[in-house]
């Protein structure tokens, strides 16, 4: 068991209610796309009217902080891998990032008021490189969005933010598989459309969510 996990578990003994409970009725949109794709872009923008933002890159800097690592691309994609093959034996484990990242979202739902859904537009988590992730999600409620950008385009904001280029990883190119319920190729989005789309795609999988919409937001 995590150190989440193990918060979470003493958090739902306290509350005498399941963790998952607090996402009832939340609209919960995961960002997903290879580095450079503008997933952050998104999810600050929906953090910037009201949604609850998690990232699962947060749950792998932690990782190398825990481990004692430098915080760079090459131990963040490390300690990814290492938190999924230390699920092996748990039917989330490729998928372990993402689950800790939902129970960190769950948890602090809770110290905000049970059932108080209405306090927040609603989650976004940002980082699904996956597919395994983002399966799990989609199963849990969540509408995927996969942020498809030109490979050029990827690769000049890569190098601009972290002057070199993209490492090749299984994480780099696992998301041409990912199933998602919106793709956005790239210019301006507004976030009211984008929720309008996620809505539609959950209420088609029988999945009901709030009314709370938002501004203009970039991809």
């Amino acid at each position: 068991m995590t150190e989440v996990e193990a918060v979470a578990a003493s958090a739902e003994r306290l509350l005498g209610v399941p963790l998952a409970r607090q996402g009832d009725g939340v609209l919960k949109i995961a960002l997903a796309g290879p580095a450079g794709s503008g997933k952050s872009t998104v999810a600050q923008a929906l953090a910037a009217v009201g949604f609850r933002r998690e990232s699962l890159g947060e749950v792998a800097r932690r990782a190398c902080l825990a481990r004692g690592w430098p915080v760079d691309r090459r131990h963040l994609q490390e300690a990814g891998d290492a938190l999924r093959a230390g699920h092996g034996d748990n039917p989330s484990g490729p998928a372990a990032l993402a689950r800790t990242a939902v129970l960190r979202l769950e948890f602090a739902a809770s110290m905000e008021g049970a059932w108080r859904t209405d306090c927040r537009a609603g989650w976004v988590l940002d980082g699904v490189r996956l597919p395994a992730e983002a399966d799990w999600l989609r199963a849990r409620g969540w509408a995927v969005v996969l942020l498809d950008v030109p490979e050029e385009r990827r690769a000049a904001r890569v190098m601009a933010r972290d002057g070199a280029p993209v490492p090749d990883h299984h994480t780099e190119r696992g998301w041409t598989g990912i199933r998602a319920d919106v793709r956005l190729q790239g210019g301006a989005v507004g976030a009211a459309g984008l929720v309008s789309r996620c809505k539609a795609a959950l209420a088609a999988r029988g999945v009901a969510v709030g009314e709370r919409g938002g501004p203009e937001i970039g991809a």
